[in-house]
């Protein structure tokens, strides 16, 4: 969630290793560094998350080498994984988003135009949610939700951390649910 700023990108992806594997904080850095680079040369304009969104699936490759034995999940359902291949899930990667307590379930692969924001989605992989804010003055929330079950017929186990880092004059922030086996 994103109170009293302006202009500031965040996002949601979906990262997945064989077997259940945990996926170190090493790794998520990495991750992290890779998204940020294939994003910061993009110029701030309307089509900013659209940009993002098409330059990030242009070099998922790079971002998914960076955990290794990355699990290609399966996309079998609309606009959610209902088990995702090896019980990934039993229903999950639901995505909603919004401002306030206005949240709406994005549908996979599209872009939306709001007032005060914009999101997208893409159903590659990794799976990635963006949203761009901009101009928050009035300090509105601002949220990208997943709705998931924990998978292995709901016995899977969570793990959260978080960290930071800066790589070209940008600030990354990032919280991690890691649902492991």
């Amino acid at each position: 969630m994103l109170n009293s700023m302006s202009n500031v990108f965040f996002g949601y992806t979906l990262l997945s290793a064989r077997n259940g594997r945990f996926t170190s904080s090493t790794e998520l850095a990495a991750v992290m560094r890779e998204y940020l680079q294939i994003i910061s040369g993009i110029p701030d304009s309307s089509a900013y998350v659209e940009r993002s969104v098409q330059a990030i699936s242009n070099f998922n490759q790079q971002i998914t080498d960076q955990v290794p034995d990355f699990y290609n999940y399966i996309y079998d359902s609309v606009d959610q994984i209902s088990d995702g291949g090896n019980d990934m899930y039993d229903g999950g990667n639901q995505i909603y988003f919004g401002q306030g307590r206005s949240l709406q379930r994005a549908v996979y692969n599209r872009t939306y135009s709001l007032s005060g924001h914009f999101f997208a989605t893409s159903a590659i992989h990794p799976f990635t949610a963006l949203m761009w804010v901009t101009g928050n003055e009035r300090s509105d929330n601002y949220t990208i939700e997943v709705r998931s079950n924990l998978g292995s017929d709901g016995n899977g186990l969570l793990t959260r951390f978080s960290g930071s880092m800066y790589l070209n004059n940008y600030l990354v922030m990032y919280r991690t649910f890691q649902v492991h086996g």
